[in-house]
């Protein structure tokens, strides 16, 4: 069977054709995601989406996606992770598209009471299944193990461990959301921050001073009224101190829960994990205690988790 993979993310919306045959992988798509810009969009512009996907693809036995958990509609506006509400928001990004059909459901990871994976409707006459959810697809790319933490580091942020035969998922974590809120003054400099982390150096983090406050957006872990930046001296406000500073804030948020297992292995993970080199060695830097290890794959985690929960819960 092959089967077309759609991981809907903050950033980017990926797919891929997994054949469970050969269980392989081919044919990798990416396309922008639309709430890197807008934190609405209406189901006939989503389903102009997908359709575009498919385009890509041919012999499609199947479409089974994962997305980001929260967010959901109100009549006929999805309403992202992004936007407040007044309403109450009902269904994942993808059941909502499906609440007509007759197989329609809301699989677990979304809060709803479908465990296995089943049809929801059909695309271009494709049957569409169940939408997972992004977080649990890594969690079970990973299959952590008792002594092991995985620290999921992308748009958002997720410390994920196990306790007591229990998966626990610490979630918003500010991580690249937050790096973006500081990239609008970098931008107005007609500069780029992302450009900018690869100029810093392991010791330029060490060195830095400010104290940054991270949670600069509503949905981040802590928020109140904004993030922050203090102890600001002159002779100090450096451009690499401001970035050496943002990534120090970033590495040490975790550092409450991760202090309470040091003799635990910490796993990197997600797309700021690969993208900045330098954070496998900070972070075995501040954490002495644990051993860091950085997870590197062909495949995205969300793809792996995807068809290991195929193999699992296809009904």
């Amino acid at each position: 069977m092959r089967y077309l993979l759609i991981d809907y993310g903050a950033s980017f919306f990926k797919s891929v054709i997994y054949n469970t045959e050969e269980l392989s992988y081919s044919k990798y798509y990416t396309i922008p995601s639309p709430f890197t810009k807008d934190s609405l969009i209406t189901k006939e512009a989503l389903k102009k989406i997908i359709k575009k996907i498919i385009k890509n693809y041919s012999e499609i036995d199947g479409i089974i996606s994962c997305s980001i958990l929260g967010g959901g509609y109100h009549d006929n506006l999805y309403y992202s992770w992004k936007q407040k509400s007044k309403y109450k928001l009902k269904n994942c990004i993808i059941s909502g598209l499906f609440e007509e059909s007759s197989s329609f459901h809301l699989h677990s990871h979304h809060g709803g009471n479908q465990i296995n994976i089943g049809i929801l409707g059909y695309i271009n006459k494709i049957p569409y299944y169940s939408n997972l959810g992004d977080t649990n697809c890594v969690v079970k790319a990973l299959s952590l193990k008792k002594n092991q933490i995985a620290l999921n580091l992308g748009t958002g942020s997720q410390l994920i461990l196990t306790s007591d035969g229990d998966t626990k998922i610490y979630s918003h974590f500010p991580a690249g959301r937050s790096f973006h809120v500081f990239n609008e003054l970098f931008e107005s400099l007609n500069l780029n921050i992302f450009k900018l982390f690869k100029t810093i150096s392991k010791e330029d983090v060490i060195s830095s001073s400010l104290k940054i406050n991270l949670n600069n957006f509503p949905q981040s872990r802590d928020y109140f009224q904004g993030g922050f930046i203090s102890e600001i001296n002159e002779g100090k406000f450096s451009y690499k101190n401001l970035l050496g500073s943002l990534i120090k804030s970033f590495i040490l948020q975790y550092q409450n829960i991760i202090s309470e297992r040091p003799k635990d292995e910490i796993l990197l993970c997600g797309g700021i994990s690969s993208k900045l080199e330098i954070l496998k060695d900070l972070f075995q830097f501040y954490y002495p205690e644990n051993k860091v290890l950085l997870i590197e794959s062909n495949h995205p985690l969300t793809f792996i988790g995807l068809s290991a929960f195929i193999k699992e819960l296809l009904i």
